[in-house]
This record gives C-alpha cells, sequence and structure tokens, in this order.
C-alpha cells in the first residue's frame, strides 16, 4: 500500500519486509513480515510507515 492507503499494483522486483525490523528485535515470523514492492520498501525504511 502506498502512503495515502491506496494499494499498490506491482507485480515485479517484490521484496520481503519486516514490519519490526529485525535490527530492533522483530523477528522472522510470517506475523512480522509483508510483501512490499521495491519502491514502497526504499520509502518505509527512509521513515515513511
Amino acid at each position: 500500500m502506498g502512503p495515502s492507503g491506496e494499494q499498490c499494483s506491482a507485480r515485479a522486483f517484490l521484496q520481503i519486509d519486516h514490519v519490526v525490523p529485525f535490527s530492533e528485535g522483530g523477528s522472522h515470523e510470517h506475523e512480522n513480515l509483508r510483501i512490499l514492492c521495491g519502491k514502497h520498501n526504499r520509502r518505509r525504511e527512509a521513515g515513511w510507515e
């Protein structure tokens, strides 16, 4: 999803993201993982939630 809640239509270059970052104690369990496109994953890493 994008920052305003719109559904992302990307179908390629998808990445697995940790909801709570592993470096901050997040787990590799499926409850803490989600799929984001590369663009939205980079935005999240830059501070977008």
